[in-house]
């Protein structure tokens, strides 16, 4: 008798253990699944430009536009601006300030702190592009191209103390022409 009534419990346990086994499937399955949005990105940005350009001044253009947008927004550039200095493909951000010299000063204009320069995102930059800042070469800038794609967008321009062969020095060389797009 101790036997069958051992058996019929050790069936109860079986069988109970394999409905809620069967639920907890089945649970899983009506799980709501999970959504990760991404941050709205604005609709605008208000940019300012001054120098050799037809129309200087603060134009409100959309999220994601180039200098070249900007140009174009400010009735085109002057025949005697110096359009090597500035790179026309590059992002806009918003608050940015872009100064475009004319051929004549540009000489002066590279040396002088208030020509205000147009900044580099650190995270959109190519090699290339980052060889043009001060103290930073081919070696340099391939090892913050190879952090980036190793751990992600720089979340300041901070960070990139944390790349191989960037110094206190060369940080404080960049600083002025760098930033971290929003």
């Amino acid at each position: 008798m101790a036997n069958r009534l051992l058996m019929w419990i050790s069936g109860v346990v079986i069988a109970v253990t394999a409905v809620l086994a069967l639920v907890m499937q089945l649970d899983l399955r009506a799980a709501p699944s999970i959504s990760i949005d991404a941050p709205e990105e604005p609709g605008t940005i208000v940019v300012a430009i001054d120098g050799s350009v037809e129309k200087p001044g603060v134009y409100e253009l959309p999220y994601g536009s180039r200098v070249h947008d900007l140009l174009d927004a400010a009735g085109g550039y002057l025949s005697s601006s110096d359009l090597t200095a500035i790179n026309q493909a590059a992002f806009l951000i918003d608050g940015q300030r872009l100064y475009v010299p004319w051929r004549e000063t540009t000489e002066t204009a590279k040396g002088a702190a208030s020509s205000a320069p147009l900044l580099l995102d650190i995270n959109r930059a190519s090699a290339k592009d980052l060889e043009q800042l001060p103290g930073i070469g081919a070696v340099k800038a391939e090892a913050i191209v190879a952090y980036r794609n190793q751990n992600g967008p720089f979340r300041s321009v901070d960070d990139l103390l944390l790349v191989d062969g960037i110094s206190k020095g060369v940080m404080a060389d960049i600083r002025p022409f760098v930033m971290v797009a929003p």
